[in-house]
C-alpha cells in the first residue's frame, strides 16, 4: 500500500520523454516546471531550463512528443481574488526545451493529465469529486473550453485513453473497478 502510494505521487509528479533517444525529463512540482537532459551513459541530469508555474503539478505529452501539457493554476479571471486550476501548454523544443504558448483556466483540478493519439484531445480525472473529464484542444492548444464530464465513483486515479484510442480507462481505488 505504501509503495504504491508513492509510486503513484512519484509518477504524478515527474515525466519522462522520449526525445531523440530518451534524452530529456520533465518535472512540474515545486512552483516551476524544470527540464534536464540526463546523459544516455552515467544517467546524469543536467538542468536546462526552468519556467514557472504556479502550482505546477501532473503533466501529459502527446505520442508525437511534440507538447508538453500541465495543471497549474493562474489568476482569477475578471480580477477576481486568489488563483483557479489551469493548464498550461508548452511546445517542445529542439533539445527538450519548453515555450509556453498557452495557459487557459479550467473548470475543475485534474490529478492525470492524458492526450489522446490524434493529439486533439486531454483527458484528466478529479480523485475527490469522482469524475473524469475531456477537454478538446484547439491546434494542440488548450484553450479553456468547458470539459464533458463524466460522474463516476469516488477516487478516480487517472484518466488514460486506449491504446487503439477507442476509450477511456479510469481506474477508482474505492470501489476497486475500471470504468
Amino acid at each position: 500500500m505504501i509503495r504504491n502510494s508513492v509510486l503513484f505521487f512519484l509518477a504524478l509528479f515527474v515525466f519522462a520523454v522520449t526525445i531523440h533517444a530518451d534524452e530529456s525529463l520533465y518535472l512540474s512540482a515545486g512552483g516551476k516546471v524544470s527540464v534536464f537532459q540526463i546523459d544516455e551513459a552515467s544517467g546524469k541530469l543536467t538542468p536546462v531550463q526552468a519556467i514557472e508555474l504556479r502550482g505546477a503539478g501532473p503533466s501529459g505529452v502527446p505520442q508525437d512528443k511534440q507538447f508538453l501539457y500541465v495543471n497549474g493554476q493562474m489568476a482569477a479571471p475578471d480580477g477576481g481574488r486568489g488563483f483557479v486550476p489551469a493548464i498550461a501548454t508548452f511546445r517542445i523544443g529542439k533539445g527538450g526545451k519548453l515555450e509556453r504558448v498557452g495557459l487557459a483556466g479550467s473548470a475543475v483540478s485534474s490529478g492525470y493529465v492524458s492526450v489522446d493519439a490524434t493529439g486533439r484531445f486531454l483527458a484528466g480525472n478529479n480523485y475527490g469529486q469522482g469524475k473524469a473529464m475531456i477537454w478538446s484542444l484547439e491546434e494542440r492548444v488548450f484553450k479553456g473550453k468547458a470539459p464533458r464530464e463524466i460522474e463516476l465513483e469516488k477516487k478516480s486515479h487517472s484518466a488514460v485513453f486506449s491504446p487503439n484510442n477507442r476509450f477511456l480507462l479510469v481506474p477508482a481505488t474505492e470501489p476497486n473497478k475500471v470504468f
